[in-house]
Parts: C-alpha cells; sequence; structure tokens
C-alpha cells in the first residue's frame, strides 16, 4: 500500500491491490478508518502507481515504473474520489517520474501540472494543460499555491512554534514583492550562457577596436 496525504481534505488517499490483482485507489477518513469513504478500481497489473497530489486542483495524478500511462482523478466537494481521465504519453513504459512545484507550470497556457518522467537516456517533460481558449491568466483553476518563502524561521520552527503554509500567486511576476522565475533544464540553461558569451565576445571585439582608434588618433 502507498498513501498519500491530502492536505485541503484533511483525507488519507491509498493505493494498492486486491486479491485478483486489480489496481485500487481509495479514501480514507483518518478518524474513522474501519470504512473507505470511495474509491475504485484502476486496472489489473503488478506495477505500483505513485500518488502526486496537486492540493491547488485537487487532483490526483498516478504513473508508475513499468507503465505507459498517467492517470488522474478527482476529490469533488462531496469527498468521492472520481476518475477523470488518462493519457499515454509517447516512447517506452516510463522509468520514474515526479510532479513539479506549481510555480514551474506555465500557467499562461493553462498548464495546471507539470510531470517529469525519466526516459532511458533523458528527461522528459509531460505538461498536464487545461483546454482554454482565454489567453489570460485563468483564476479560477490557479488558486493561490505555495510559496518558495517558509512561513516560519529555522529557530522559530525548533522552538516549537506551528505557521501556517505561505501562499502566492501563480500570476506571472508574482505577489507580495516576489517574483516567479522561469524554470529551466540544464540544456536550456548552457545554451543561454553559450549565447551571453558569445555575446561578451563581440562586445570585447569592439572595445578592442575602439582602444585601438584611439591610439592612433
Amino acid at each position: 500500500q502507498i498513501a498519500t496525504w491530502l492536505t485541503k481534505k484533511d483525507l488519507i488517499c491509498t493505493f494498492g491491490f486486491n486479491k485478483q490483482s486489480a489496481r485500487q485507489l481509495w479514501l480514507w477518513d483518518p478518524r474513522k478508518l474501519d470504512q473507505k469513504i470511495s474509491g475504485f478500481d484502476i486496472d489489473t497489473g503488478a506495477g505500483v502507481y505513485v500518488p502526486m497530489y496537486d492540493p491547488d486542483t485537487e487532483l490526483l495524478f498516478l504513473a508508475g515504473k513499468g507503465d505507459s500511462t498517467i492517470f488522474w482523478s478527482e476529490v469533488n466537494d462531496a469527498n468521492e474520489l472520481t476518475r477523470v481521465g488518462d493519457f499515454k504519453p509517447s516512447g517506452p513504459p516510463l522509468k520514474c517520474v515526479t510532479m513539479l512545484p506549481k510555480l514551474a507550470c506555465d500557467v499562461m497556457k493553462h498548464e495546471v501540472a507539470r510531470i517529469v518522467r525519466i526516459r532511458d537516456n533523458n528527461v522528459e517533460v509531460i505538461p498536464m494543460i487545461v483546454p482554454r481558449k482565454a489567453t489570460d491568466f485563468q483564476e479560477d483553476i490557479f488558486p493561490d499555491t505555495a510559496s518558495p518563502v517558509a512561513s516560519l524561521t529555522g529557530e522559530e520552527w525548533l522552538a516549537g512554534k506551528d505557521g501556517e503554509r505561505a501562499l502566492i500567486s501563480a500570476r506571472p511576476g508574482g505577489a507580495d514583492g516576489l517574483v516567479q522565475k522561469k524554470m529551466c533544464t540544464p540544456m536550456q540553461y548552457e545554451k543561454e550562457l553559450t549565447e551571453k558569451d558569445k555575446k561578451i565576445a563581440e562586445l570585447e571585439a569592439k572595445v578592442a577596436e575602439l582602444e585601438k582608434k584611439l591610439a592612433s588618433a
């Protein structure tokens, strides 16, 4: 069994198997663990799905090593766990997957989640996008999300103080003085550095040329 804590709901979601090897997803109330709230059979297989929970949208993504499909479910206001759909990325079966923080998503393209998977010789980004024609920021699918700034200092935490999770708007530009940074891969950083080095070399050549002209004047 694998369990995931659903922060906004104060519920536990578990993944496991029954005797017929059906892979199952169940929702539990930690105050009453003798009875399931809701759930369903996903499919039949031997692989273990890794639950990835997005507290902003209440979506739960499932993917696992050796599988080729990413499933996603939703916990509605009635605390019912419902199956929303599935997505099968191209290429070989998944080796390992994880979900990046919400601030890594391209919110202007309505990307509500960004999943990263490991392939044979590279890392691939799988964007989960809500199909909308609007081009502006969509507040209904992007509520305030976890801030990169801690709500407590190390000293406060060691002293036993509790604090609420700090939140920030996912709108480009951030909020409360925090600027949302663009997430880049190492290859993108390397390309950017190469372009900057080229620009520096061009400027240095121009400076040398001007110095030469001034010396001969």
